[in-house]
């Protein structure tokens, strides 16, 4: 057998400044705000990888060490005028400006005859570089028992990634429209019937663009595609609103027909490893139903609760490979809050996602049970939590994923449960405002 010994540490260090700007008019609902974000974060990723082969000696050990020094600067300036029109009548117009700079210098190095050599090629500097400014406007009014809000946002992106060796060197600049319409129908105060339809993106992050991702095992590596490009959807949903006194239901239909999806390519090595890189595939066709209930039992408890089930239909061909797979897929998820006495407050979600297929990889089903209590404190300005994550202990993800010539069966196990204690305090809190995790950028 082979004993396999990972060290890893990666010291990491993450920065986040916010300004905000409100200028409000005499005009009663017409208001300007302005906002910037600057977030910066750097982290030194390192890890010594030892393999010892049982009864080999000194002849069945190897060692492999590999180091990734990534930093990012991401700027957001964000503008918003809102304008009353007639008695219920709103008119929004707004920019948005972001740029965002991340680089990786990364190394990977075996030990040969007692030196250290590059291992495989993998030692390079990339830069990634992103460019975003849109402009959107939209409008929206009530007639009676129907409301509507019709919007346009325009954006221009700018994609830049360089790279030392010039392997994946590129730029890539597109214009895009992303019109949004939202229909509302109200047949009594308890009973609406809601039409939307909307263009979004999806944007890879930088762990699926970064060909270097870490190798904690020699013989199934990741890798991101920095040709990766942002995948387009349009979404339609047809939903209703039903509320009784302590019950609320809101079952729906929609509609998703998503442009070059991501999805995880597989394929065997020369040396019988696997090698798995995200790419982009042609059309995804995406049908479902989706129902939610909310039951406020008593005044101190509340219930939830949330299932959705699709079917989808996917197409696209990679490396002479046809990817065309059609299937379905459901979730589940079931939470309660209770507000208890000495402002405390409890909070329990079970989460489940049955198992799933695509053209190569079946993923078997997951669970996953949370817990959180909290307390305000201060005259509510300031609050002590402790959450719990994985309380069962069972966030355990199995693929088996089969391809020409090979089949492969995976299991990636998050190691027990986490604990997090949190203290928050805020100046000038209003009332009713969520707490924002740090760390978690506004985008």
């Amino acid at each position: 057998g082979v004993t396999r010994t990972i060290d890893y540490y990666e010291p990491q260090k993450y920065n986040q400044l916010e300004a905000k700007y409100a200028h409000t008019f005499k005009q009663a609902g017409k208001k300007w705000t302005v906002d910037f974000q600057y977030d910066f974060w750097n982290d030194d990723e390192n890890a010594l990888i030892q393999n010892a082969i049982a009864g080999a000696g000194a002849l069945g050990q190897t060692e492999l060490r590999t180091r990734d020094i990534e930093s990012s600067d991401d700027f957001l300036l964000q503008s918003d005028l809102v304008m009353p029109v007639g008695e219920e009548g709103r008119f929004e117009l707004g920019f948005r400006a972001e740029t965002r700079v991340i680089s990786s210098k990364y190394i990977a190095e075996e030990m040969v005859s007692e030196s250290w050599e590059v291992y495989n090629g993998l030692d390079n500097d990339i830069d990634y570089s992103e460019r975003i400014g849109g402009l959107y406007a939209q409008y929206g009014n009530t007639l009676g028992k129907f409301n509507f809000l019709m919007g346009l946002r325009t954006e221009y992106t700018e994609i830049a990634i360089d790279d030392v060796k010039d392997l994946f060197s590129t730029e890539k600049k597109y214009l895009r429209l992303f019109p949004t319409a939202h229909l509302n129908y109200e047949f009594s105060k308890t009973t609406k019937l809601q039409l939307s339809y909307s263009r979004r993106i999806r944007r890879p992050g930088f762990w699926q663009l970064n060909p270097f991702g870490g190798i904690g095992d020699n013989n199934s590596i990741f890798a991101g595609n920095p040709d990766l490009d942002p995948a387009f959807t349009h979404g339609f949903e047809l939903g209703a609103v039903k509320n009784f006194k302590k019950l609320s239901l809101n079952p729906s239909l929609y509609f998703q027909q998503t442009s070059n999806f991501f999805q995880a390519y597989v394929q065997q090595t020369e040396a019988g490893g696997f090698f798995t890189m995200p790419i982009n595939l042609d059309i995804e066709n995406r049908f479902g139903a989706e129902f939610l209930a909310n039951y406020r039992m008593t005044k101190w408890l509340q219930l939830s609760g949330e299932f959705n089930y699709y079917q989808f239909q996917q197409n696209g061909s990679f490396d002479g490979q046809s990817f065309d797979f059609s299937n379905n897929a459901w979730t589940a998820e079931f939470g309660t809050r209770m507000r208890l006495p000495k402002s405390f407050t409890f909070q329990g979600s079970f989460q489940y996602q049955g198992r799933s297929q695509n053209a190569q990889t079946l993923t078997r089903a997951i669970y996953v049970a949370n817990l959180g209590l909290s307390k305000r404190l201060l005259k509510d300005k300031a609050s002590l939590s402790l959450n719990v994550r994985n309380l069962l202990d069972s966030q355990k993800q199995v693929r088996l994923t089969t391809g020409e010539g090979f089949s492969t069966e995976m299991m990636q196990k998050r190691i027990g449960r986490r604990f997090r204690l949190t203290f928050s305090y805020q100046f000038n809190r209003q009332q009713n405002e969520r707490d924002r995790q740090p760390g978690r950028s506004n985008r």
